[in-house]
């Protein structure tokens, strides 16, 4: 019995010491038998460090040279010319004669304007006269209330005809004056519509004059550029017909309606240097503009790219933890667009990395590292 029981228990020890080789032999077989945990997949991911916003310190801008003052001269009045001194090129002088008209009509109507006025005023004074005596005969009852009334209206009548025939003998004086054309100020004639002994009519042009002694430069603003005009801080231009030299400005004015065609915004400025034998209308020119430093309002720019929006009006971008090296979604406020990307606000700083790409398939546990650094798992270290 003794014998018998030992035998049956080394047959129970053989069969545990067999199931336990099955069970480690299976749990190397590749069919299904558990294998340690692969590592979780290092995603490699574009970035940008972040850095204080500044804004641009200069601009480069065209424009284009043009006279301070430049206009057609024109008459007022119309008739034919006796004398035209105003040939292409001329230098002339503020209040010099530079075309007159025939004046003969106009003296004529002046004269005939002061005898309509002297008879006006004698039919006046007849009617004044009237007038007064009606008033003191309506007092006493001398006299009918339409009678009086009829001699009033005629005084009044008068006395409108009266002033109205000063007004004739004035506009017929201001139109003699006006046949004498005088340079409004000093510079260039620099082109004649029309010549001698030539009838001209109101309005039409008779010459064009420009004064070269104060220039100015019209640039083309875009609307983007609007915002920082503060930050102008000094204009220098330059032009290419003049090579080596270059003209201090100062600003002057700018526009407060778009340019139709360009949707852009005039902004002149003067050319303080004087350059008088130099500088002429229509010149090119490139206007360099040195900008005030921009406060800082903890503002980055980064690529469109690194933007996320997650629906509704919300955007976010994605900021490396470079402890954990794991993403974190950051809510941020975009300021404005320009060339090198969006501007944004939010809780960034400046040294921390935005990812700029792949950021549609990024989760918060992700595991990335930057595209640059070499990769532990990467054979050949191609990523």
């Amino acid at each position: 019995m003794i014998l018998r029981f030992k035998s049956k228990a080394k047959t129970i020890l053989g069969l545990s010491a067999i199931a336990a080789l099955l069970a480690s032999l299976s749990a190397c077989d590749p069919s299904g038998a558990q294998t340690n945990p692969a590592p979780k997949t290092i995603r490699p991911v574009k970035a940008v460090q972040l850095s204080e916003s500044q804004g641009e310190n200069r601009l480069n801008l065209p424009g284009v040279a043009k006279a301070h003052k430049d206009t057609d001269l024109s008459f007022r009045v119309g008739g034919p010319l006796i004398h035209l001194n105003a040939d292409t090129g001329r230098q002339v002088k503020k209040g010099e004669v530079l075309a007159r008209i025939d004046p003969r009509d106009f003296q004529i109507r002046i004269k005939t304007c002061r005898a309509a006025l002297a008879s006006a005023r004698a039919h006046l004074e007849e009617a004044r006269l009237q007038y007064k005596r009606y008033s003191k005969l309506v007092k006493y009852k001398a006299v009918a209330q339409a009678e009086y009334d009829r001699v009033k209206a005629a005084y009044e009548m008068a006395l409108a005809q009266k002033q109205s025939a000063e007004k004739a003998l004035e506009n017929a004086g201001n139109a003699l004056v006006d046949t004498v054309l005088k340079a409004p100020f000093s510079g260039y004639i620099n082109q004649k519509f029309v010549d001698n002994h030539e009838t001209v009519q109101p309005g039409q042009p008779v010459a064009s004059l420009v004064d070269l002694e104060n220039m100015e430069v019209r640039l083309s603003l875009s609307e983007d550029l609007l915002p920082i005009i503060k930050r102008f801080k000094s204009f220098s231009c330059t032009f290419e017909a003049l090579p080596g030299q270059a003209f201090k400005a100062r600003f002057k004015e700018v526009g407060k309606k778009s340019d139709p065609a360009s949707r852009t915004y005039p902004l002149l400025l003067y050319l303080d240097d004087r350059p008088a034998a130099l500088v002429r209308p229509g010149m090119s020119a490139e206007v360099l503009i040195e900008l005030a430093p921009k406060p800082l309002n903890n503002s980055f720019v980064v690529p469109l790219s690194a933007l996320v929006n997650k629906g509704g009006q919300k955007s976010y971008v994605w900021v490396l933890d470079t402890k954990t090296k794991k993403p974190v979604l950051t809510q941020v406020s975009i300021l404005g667009l320009k060339e090198q990307g969006a501007e944004i606000t939010g809780e960034l700083n400046p040294g921390q990395w935005v990812i700029t790409a792949g950021v549609s398939q990024l989760e918060k546990d992700s595991q990335v590292r930057l595209f640059d650094e070499p990769s532990t798992t990467n054979i050949g270290k191609e990523m």
